[in-house]
C-alpha cells in the first residue's frame, strides 16, 4: 500500500488527489486528474499534451504510482498494466484493444463523452486520459503504443 510520502515523486508530483478520487470511486474525475498528474510528472503542463517521445521517457516511478493506484482502487479492473496486458495479448493491435476495453464499438471510436465511468465498464477501460478517439485515432494509436512499451520497460505489467 502506498503511504502519503510515497505519493510524491522526483518532480514533486502529488498523487494524493488522484488517490482520494479513486478511493471515492469518482472514476471520471480520477481519469482527468490522471492526465493532469502525468503532464506534471513529464514536465508538460504548459503544453497540455504528451507525445510518443514524452511517453517513451516517462518516469517509471510515476507511471508505477499511477498504475498502482488505479489497480488498487478498482480491484484490478482498471490501470495501465491491465490495458498493456490486453494490448500485447492482441498482438499490439490498437483496434482490437479498443474493442476489448470499450473504446471502440462496431468499428466506431467513442468520443470521451461516450465513455463509461463505472466498474461495469470493460476491464482496462480506464484510465483513458480524458481523450476521445473519434478525431484523433492515429495520433492516439502512436502514443498508446509508446505508453504500452514504456509500461513494459518499467516492468509494471
Amino acid at each position: 500500500m502506498l503511504k502519503q510520502d510515497e505519493l510524491i515523486c522526483a518532480v514533486e508530483t502529488d498523487y494524493a488527489v488522484l488517490r482520494d478520487l479513486l478511493a471515492a470511486g469518482d472514476w471520471k474525475a480520477a481519469d482527468l486528474e490522471t492526465s493532469a498528474v502525468m503532464l506534471k510528472a513529464a514536465g508538460r503542463e504548459l503544453e497540455g499534451w504528451c507525445n510518443s517521445e514524452c511517453l517513451k521517457n516517462f518516469p517509471c516511478e510515476d507511471l508505477n504510482i499511477v498504475d498502482e493506484l488505479w489497480v488498487k482502487y478498482s480491484n484490478g479492473h482498471f490501470g495501465f498494466s491491465v490495458q498493456t496486458r490486453i494490448y500485447f495479448e492482441v498482438g499490439e493491435d490498437f483496434g482490437k484493444l479498443g474493442d476489448l476495453v470499450g473504446w471502440r464499438v462496431f468499428d466506431c471510436w467513442l468520443d470521451y463523452s461516450e465513455r463509461r465511468f463505472d466498474l461495469a465498464a470493460p476491464a482496462g477501460h480506464l484510465p483513458s486520459g480524458g481523450v476521445g478517439y473519434k478525431r484523433w485515432t492515429r495520433w492516439v494509436e502512436a502514443n498508446y503504443a509508446a505508453l504500452a512499451h514504456r509500461v513494459a520497460e518499467c516492468q509494471i505489467c
